[in-house]
């Protein structure tokens, strides 16, 4: 019998970061490894194909406000009856969706997985830290206690949402990355070395530390670019702290780009720099790590690998921590960062490609649904997963 997994998600919009890319390519690389995989969301992105891969279901309840809502629990029901998968696996907390998600998995009796997506962080626990203590106590405390697994994609995630004292077992397996089919071109420097951020432009990714560090260091012969799309008009306040700091020169923002130009845009990169105060993964570092540049990034986000495999700085997220790390990677030399960047590389190669975190996965829902592991399969194995893990 072929394992049915349905995953629930708010938006595939690719603005809304990293859970847009990361879902679909383990969907993906899910129905690779012989599952029925079908995706229900409430706002899917019709031009980007990335978004929809071959062989995966996907079924979206579009609409606004409460009908919107509403229109979504009916849409996930009846696929959820129609498909009678083994797992639902949810990913994100908060929202309408992922009560709908505990609602049906609960009616229906079915396996649930949550993907908390880093929303029990710290940081973001404080972030409209009053809704978010009110919604706790009313039906998001209760809707994970009724899921049979919790996975996140970091030991730092894992020890985050053990002490919020949730009686449930925790998996560990990460974000993958995948590798373009075509490298483009890199994105040509014009005669400066280029520091790149690229992500959505939100609070919790820390620009202001970023850019008054960069004001410090004043590097001489480089340019820092800060591509992604804006939330919630945080890119205003960037756009008049770059003012403020008289940075109109050598700072500049583009906007969101299309997965084309994102890897143009790591390549053409000499560093890349995600001043994050949280990421439960921060799926950017290890693509910029695949296109062979250097990350510095902060601990807020669990790259503590940059270290140990010296392909990047980890430090405090705050201004004097950046400014002494981006003067640090600014003073090294370019064949200094290029050995970086291929240690990077050998990183990623080896620890986060998606064929090997789809059958973590895929173990995980073989323990919750027992009942459809193909005999045949050595694939899934009843004891939990033994992998590299560490991210």
């Amino acid at each position: 019998m072929a394992l049915r997994v349905l995953h629930t998600i708010d938006s595939l919009h690719p603005d809304t970061g990293g859970p847009a890319r990361t879902v679909t390519a383990l969907s993906a690389e899910l129905v690779r490894a012989g599952v029925d995989v079908e995706i229900v969301t409430r706002k899917a992105q019709a031009t980007d194909p990335a978004l929809h891969p071959a062989g995966v279901r996907l079924t979206a309840a579009e609409g606004t406000g409460l009908r919107g809502v509403g229109a979504y629990g009916r849409t996930l029901y009846q696929r959820v009856q129609a498909m009678q998968p083994h797992v639902i696996h949810d990913h994100g907390l908060w929202l309408p969706t992922n009560v709908w998600s505990a609602v049906c998995a609960a009616w229906t009796g079915t396996s649930r997985v949550v993907t908390p997506r880093g929303m029990l962080e710290p940081w973001a626990l404080q972030h409209g830290a009053r809704k978010k203590r009110v919604a706790w106590h009313l039906y998001q405390r209760y809707a994970l206690q009724q899921a049979g697994q919790i996975h996140v994609t970091s030991t730092m995630e894992k020890e985050h949402v053990e002490d919020l004292g949730l009686s449930l077992p925790v998996a560990v397996v990460p974000n993958g990355v995948v590798v373009p089919d075509r490298w483009p071109a890199p994105m040509p420097r014009e005669g400066r070395r280029r520091a790149l951020f690229l992500s959505r432009l939100h609070p919790k990714k820390g620009l202001p530390l970023l850019l008054r560090a960069w004001a410090e260091v004043a590097p001489a012969g480089w340019e820092l670019v800060l591509a992604g799309p804006d939330d919630g008009g945080h890119a205003a306040d960037v756009r008049n702290l770059i003012q403020q700091l008289d940075l109109r020169d050598q700072v500049s923002l583009i906007g969101p780009v299309d997965d084309t130009e994102k890897w143009a845009w790591y390549q053409g990169s000499d560093l890349f720099v995600l001043p994050t105060h949280s990421e439960n993964f921060g799926v950017v570092v290890p693509e910029a790590l695949l296109a062979g540049t250097p990350v510095l990034t902060t601990t807020g986000a669990p790259w503590h690998e940059l270290q140990t495999h010296r392909c990047g700085w980890w430090v405090e997220p705050s201004v004097s921590e950046i400014t002494t790390a981006l003067r640090q990677a600014i003073a090294c030399s370019d064949a200094e960062r290029a050995a970086m960047g291929r240690r990077g590389q050998a990183l990623v190669d080896a620890r986060y490609a998606w064929p090997a975190i789809a059958a973590a996965l895929k173990d995980v829902y073989a323990r919750l649904a027992p009942s459809a592991t193909d005999a045949n399969d050595s694939t899934v194995s009843s004891t939990p997963p033994s992998t590299p893990f560490h991210a």
